[in-house]
């Protein structure tokens, strides 16, 4: 888990970005479909579904009381709002329906203003935090390289490295940072 400072904007952004966001979904479907018959069934959700802790009161502690017949009732029917067509199992296409709207309605509760959370680590909420943070240290690059048009070696080797006339949707999307060291206008990644 880390502490993320995120408003709705970095979620909505993140579900826009159908790379992004459907390459997210695929993973995290894949991690939940435990037979690999491209299929969930509630066994196979019912771990997923007691993570979005929709019975939390305060700061992780839920709230008491609950049966286990009101339990069983309210995961089947989130699994109920995945499984659209009602045949007992979820296909991918579902599951991306639905996580789309979950994440607009998060977007949604978010708002306009920064708030600081705290996230999981692979959690759909970090990889929008991860697609922002990768986009800014973009912005900044292209910013420096503009301020430095007359070092000729960067953009040359940037340009062997096949990534010159990639779009930058692509390069935040295969989280390719890259940091421009201003004195001398050298690239160096940061992740190969």
């Amino acid at each position: 888990m880390s502490v993320e400072i995120l408003d709705g904007s970095t979620v909505r952004e993140f579900v826009e970005d159908e790379g992004a966001f459907n390459g997210s979904v695929e993973e995290r479907f894949a991690s939940l479909d435990m037979d690999h018959d491209g299929l969930l069934t509630y066994p196979e959700m019912a771990r997923e579904l007691m993570s979005l802790r929709v019975r939390e009161t305060h700061f992780g502690v839920d709230e008491a009381g609950w049966s286990h017949d009101e339990l069983l009732q309210l995961y089947l029917g989130l699994f109920g709002r995945f499984d659209r067509d009602g045949n007992g199992t979820v296909d991918l296409e579902e599951f991306r329906a639905e996580m789309r709207e979950v994440m607009l309605a998060v977007a949604s509760g978010l708002g306009f203003l920064p708030v600081q959370m705290v996230v999981e680590e692979g959690s759909f909420l970090k990889r929008a935090v991860e697609r922002e943070s990768a986009k800014h240290v973009f912005e900044t690059l292209k910013k420096a390289t503009r301020a430095h048009p007359t070092s000729s070696s960067c953009p040359q080797m940037f340009e062997k490295k096949g990534h010159a006339n990639m779009p930058m949707d692509d390069a935040v999307d295969r989280a390719e940072k890259t940091v421009c060291t201003c004195s001398c206008v050298r690239w160096r990644n940061l992740w190969p």
